[in-house]
């Protein structure tokens, strides 16, 4: 009995997460998609090119050290795609890190990351205890990559944010995800902004935009472009960032049962428990500011 509600509760959840591989909706998402080729194309004439002295060409090898202090200064999470749990990982450090860094090396040189590691399993957690069970509205869908993946994606992360910080390319005020910045730095501009602006007799007001990743259609198409014409990168870099953003996969695992491997069909959004993903959304949208500026 508790096997057959597990089992409908299962398939309840997975057809709330995979409504969009019925094959007819597939036929019109698809459709829509290809309707909107031109558009997208279109979209980029309003990407603004910015100069960059440097353009990130290549990948800088990882090196062993660089790998073993990533290892030490992550998290214990595991994920079942992996082979070992993370806490032996982590401990057999010394030993693993040599490893680890000439996988990171290899998929530099070859501009490409296995398809394995662009796969997650999407595991729906109940929102609230109070919640029905047996609804899937009820349920928030977290989604957990392998462990050696995301070792690999901070060592890219290291180079584009140096890289990024070596040309001053992100805006000033950008706090997020910004060594030495955090929601303390950014409320108190906000603070001293509104103290300024009240002392000189006028009346401050704040707008709050919400821009997360499930709320921003994040094109693959355009991200390219913006990451080539905004911020200097090309080469094999950019073609890595190309491989890393397609033919991404998951699965939806609840319990013991598990659904098949879905392949992302469409190029839009980013990769959810990924280190890039949220990096990504930011340089997708960095210039609003700039655009909010000439409406200043």
């Amino acid at each position: 009995m508790v096997e057959a509600e597990v089992f409908g509760r299962t398939k309840a959840i997975q057809r709330f997460y995979l409504d969009r591989l019925d094959p007819s909706s597939v036929l019109h998402v698809e459709d829509q998609q290809n309707s909107c080729v031109d558009s997208n194309l279109a979209a980029t004439a309003y990407i603004e090119d910015r100069f960059v002295s440097e353009l990130l060409f290549d990948l800088r090898p990882a090196t062993v050290n660089e790998v073993a202090i990533i290892l030490k200064k992550s998290s214990p999470k595991y994920c079942q795609l992996d082979p070992a749990p993370t806490w032996l990982v982590k401990r057999a450090s010394d030993v693993l890190a040599p490893v680890i860094a000439h996988m990171c090396n290899m998929s530099f040189a070859q501009s490409k990351m296995p398809d394995r590691s662009k796969r997650a399993i999407v595991s729906p957690l109940l929102k609230k205890r109070t919640l029905d069970s047996n609804d899937p509205a009820s349920y928030r869908p977290i989604s957990n990559l392998s462990f050696v993946s995301n070792v690999v994606e901070k060592v890219v992360d290291a180079r584009f944010a140096a890289h990024a910080a070596r040309h001053s390319l992100l805006p000033t005020l950008q706090s997020a995800y910004r060594p030495n910045y955090s929601t303390e730095t950014i409320v108190i501009c906000i603070l001293n902004d509104m103290i300024i602006a009240i002392d000189q007799g006028h009346i401050g007001a704040l707008m709050l935009l919400d821009l997360l990743p499930h709320s921003i259609p994040v094109d693959h198409q355009i991200l390219v472009h913006i990451l080539r014409r905004r911020f200097g990168i090309a080469g094999g870099a950019l073609d890595w960032m190309v491989n890393f953003l397609t033919d991404r996969s998951q699965v939806v695992r609840v319990d013991s049962c598990e659904s098949g491997v879905i392949t992302s069909l469409f190029g839009i959004g980013v990769s959810q428990g990924s280190v890039l993903g949220p990096k990504r959304l930011m340089k997708y949208a960095e210039d609003v500011c700039r655009l909010l500026e000439r409406l200043h």
